[in-house]
Order: C-alpha cells, then structure tokens, then sequence
C-alpha cells in the first residue's frame, strides 16, 4: 500500500518545473517590435495568455499547500498573482498595442 507522502511528493515534483509565467514568456513580451513580421510577433503574444486550465492552476496554488510549496521554489507570487488577478493579460494587451502603433 502506498504511503499518503507518495502523492504530496509527486505533486511537488510535477510543480517544480512550472512556473507560473516562463522566462521565455517573458523575454517574448519584452522583444522590440519587428514590423517585418508584425502579424507573426502579435500571434505569439497572443498565445501567451492563460488558459482556463492555467488560470485555475495558478489559482489552486493560492490555496494548495503543494501550490504553496511550488511558488516557493520559483519565487513567482507576484506572478501568479498577475494571471490571477488579469493584470497579466492588460500587460499583453498593452504590449501588442505599442507593436502596432511603433509599425504604423
């Protein structure tokens, strides 16, 4: 019979490689406008934002013990917080608004 810690351990080992919002993510925001491929860049910024799924990831490590643990490791509270509470999205939005006025 398997020990309860079995399931805690598995959770925590499935958490330690997501992070809420990668650096790769991020270093997609943060690109300088390229307006030889200005629709390409919006798609991929566009499929930066969260899913449901990811959103209610996100959202049960708020309360998860595991989660908890999990946002710990990669230092990403304020991150988490940022897909929870939208602010995520308004900064993709506002970012693919500066590509298409810096490509007028």
């Amino acid at each position: 019979m398997r020990h309860p810690f079995h399931k805690v351990l598995m959770c925590l080992l499935l958490l330690a490689g997501c992070a809420a919002i990668s650096a790769e993510d991020k270093a997609a925001l943060a690109q300088p406008a390229n307006c030889a491929d200005l629709e390409g860049q919006i798609a991929s910024l566009e499929a930066l934002r969260p899913n449901q799924f990811k959103k209610a990831r996100v959202m049960a490590g708020y309360v998860a013990p595991d989660g908890l643990i999990g946002g710990a490791i990669h230092n990403d509270f304020r991150d988490r917080k940022s897909i929870v509470n939208g602010s995520y999205e308004q900064e993709i939005d506002a970012r693919i608004a500066e590509i298409r006025q810096a490509c007028k």
